[in-house]
């Protein structure tokens, strides 16, 4: 599947990106970097960096208003980073609305790194990050969807 879009291409403006963060932030923030990212499938994928002292966010953005898929992926990434040691970023906030910008959107945590294609890793690096890895999915399959099921 690549990074080919299933959803509507959403483009933002810093303006909207400040809208989107007003209501997490309690504020409206000036907006100085805001690049897409690659990887969305469903959703849009942008990196949006405030002014200040305010950490760089990833807004995840739908084409439509009332996605409850978003509201549900917040759930379920709060429940992983609450009771599993997979490494998730942190759901931030989630409005399915419209009312800040006219599309649902999730903010989560920027979380540190690179693409895996772009980490220079020698062989020793390279499959350690891979045992960590399985370990982190093995421990993440223990939970069954009547766990998630209970999210809803």
């Amino acid at each position: 599947m690549g990074d080919r879009m299933l959803g509507p291409l959403v483009e933002l403006d810093p303006d909207q990106a400040a809208a989107a963060l007003r209501p997490w932030l309690g504020r409206t923030p000036e907006i100085v970097g805001l690049r897409r990212l690659t990887g969305g499938c469903c959703t849009n994928v942008f990196e949006v960096k405030p002014r200040g002292d305010e950490p760089a966010v990833v807004l995840k953005v739908s084409g439509e208003t009332g996605d409850a898929g978003l509201a549900d992926q917040y759930k379920v990434l709060r429940h992983i980073r609450d009771e599993t040691r997979f490494p998730v970023p942190e759901p931030l906030f989630v409005d399915t609305s419209g009312a800040s910008i006219p599309y649902a959107y999730l903010i989560l945590e920027r979380l540190p790194g690179v693409h895996l294609g772009e980490a220079h890793l020698d062989l020793s690096q390279r499959e350690a990050l891979e045992r960590s890895m399985a370990e982190a999915v093995a421990e993440l399959h223990s939970h069954t969807r009547s766990t998630f099921g209970r999210l809803a």
